[in-house]
């Protein structure tokens, strides 16, 4: 289904699958994280579409590893999320860009190639990365920082 609602920084109205859970706002090219809402009133319950524009506490130049299609860009980390934020140049499919901080496992680094890494999720999903060599412990702990401070900061373990 299709769902439409407002970017967070210009307003412009944003198209996208409700199964998305993030949607590039195709005038300022903004990066918008969707978050859905059910409200329970007396007559049913409703649901409450909500975008957030997600901007980078920390940028590391990074490749995305998609099976045999490598795409360019920068991966942008802050309090909440990880966004792969791709080239324009880039071809196939970029719809496995986006993880919550919350939703984080587990990592796992790779010998081949040299700096590539992989960020596990507890819905299964497998966010394949490469950064250069001397960046990805840097990278992957200030990924474990924010998710310790996420749970730690709502008392959860």
């Amino acid at each position: 289904m299709v769902v439409t609602t407002k970017c967070a920084h210009c307003g412009a109205q944003i198209t996208f699958d409700e199964k998305e859970e993030v949607a590039i706002c195709k005038y300022c090219e903004s990066v918008n994280s969707i978050h859905k809402k059910t409200i329970s009133d007396n007559d049913g319950t409703s649901n409450i579409i909500e975008t957030k524009e997600v901007l980078p506490e920390l940028t590391y130049i990074a490749s995305l590893i998609l099976n045999f299609n490598t795409q360019g860009g920068r991966i942008w980390i802050n309090k909440e999320e990880l966004y792969f934020k791709p080239h324009k140049l880039n071809f196939g499919d970029l719809s496995k860009k986006y993880i919550r901080i919350q939703n984080i496992c587990g990592y796992e680094k790779y010998i081949l190639p040299i700096g590539g890494f992989a960020i596990h999720t507890n819905n299964g999903h497998i966010m394949e990365l490469h950064v250069f060599l001397w960046q990805r412990e840097k990278v992957l702990n200030a990924i474990e920082e924010r998710r310790k401070a996420y749970f730690l900061t709502r008392d959860l373990p």
